[in-house]
């Protein structure tokens, strides 16, 4: 019975994506991972995509999204949502969103050595140019607010 209710849950976060459903939806699969529950290969590969594909380019938004659990939290469930998935750039992105949920949690100084890593790992390959802007754009921001 708990698997169904799970499932019906589940749904209700995807079908309505808005910053708070999806930061739901973080804390729920959290949850579920922490206690070891099962979900079925298009849940997690639907939870993935809402949590850490269609919201991380958005500041405001992933930044809602990530505060649902601790940075720590959002690596782990970040890797029990990726398990079988092949995409090219999942590595550099988990870098990415591990960094961000830092920077997120207050931890600026930490978050900007990781930005500034990334950077100079994206400036060698041939990854998106979304997240390349992206990781510019968290250097600039954190740097302009150290100097200040």
């Amino acid at each position: 019975m708990r698997p169904y209710v799970r499932e019906l849950q589940l749904s209700a976060y995807y079908n309505v994506p808005t910053a708070a459903n999806v930061a739901e939806l973080l804390r729920v699969a959290n949850d579920m991972r922490q206690h070891g529950e099962m979900m079925s290969p298009r849940l997690r590969n639907e939870a993935f995509e809402q949590i850490f594909q269609f919201q991380l380019y958005d500041q405001g938004k992933f930044g809602k999204v990530v505060q649902a659990v601790s940075p720590d939290d959002v690596l782990a469930t970040y890797d029990w949502l990726s398990t079988g998935r092949t995409d090219y750039d999942l590595a550099v992105r988990r870098e990415f969103v591990g960094a961000f949920a830092i920077e997120t949690a207050g931890r600026r100084a930490e978050a900007l050595s990781i930005y500034q890593a990334l950077q100079q790992k994206l400036r060698t390959s041939s990854l998106s140019s979304e997240l390349c802007r992206a990781v510019d754009e968290a250097v600039k921001r954190l740097s302009a607010a150290k100097s200040s």
